[in-house]
């Protein structure tokens, strides 16, 4: 039995209250939905390596993908109208990085650690890793 990626099929699906939703209906990043869907995208990852691929999660989890990738193009596309609000700047390559690697990750097996990340994003899953840090 194929276990199920909650957050993962609710952003495949548009469900409001997800980052995908956020991104494609409300034309906004909303880091917390990104760290869910990019947490349970992880899971996904973590669980499907060396072991073959599921058709179906890996359709969704590359339209995902896809779109996340359109959008931050088109944020940066002076000739279209798309234009995210609350985006994350000059931080948006570090959200980039993490899903390349996610991607990445699930096609060639392995993980990336949270910890070779550095800390210019924080995952709230792993709040341990920032716990030595000042905030500024």
């Amino acid at each position: 039995m194929t276990k199920v990626y909650q957050i993962l099929e609710e952003n495949y699906e548009l469900i409001e209250g997800t980052f995908m939703y956020s991104l494609i209906e409300e034309a906004r990043f909303h880091e917390d939905h990104f760290w869910d869907y990019y947490n349970d995208a992880m899971e996904l990852v973590k669980d499907r390596i060396k072991q073959e691929l599921d058709k179906e999660l890996t359709k969704k989890l590359i339209w995902t993908y896809k779109r996340i990738m359109e959008c931050f193009l088109c944020h940066h596309d002076d000739k279209d109208i798309y234009e995210m609000t609350n985006y994350p700047g000059d931080k948006d390559l570090y959200y980039l990085e993490r899903l390349s690697f996610m991607i990445d990750g699930y096609f060639n097996d392995y993980v990336m650690s949270e910890k070779q990340f550095g800390s210019e994003i924080k995952n709230p899953k792993y709040k341990e890793l920032y716990k030595d840090e000042k905030e500024m």
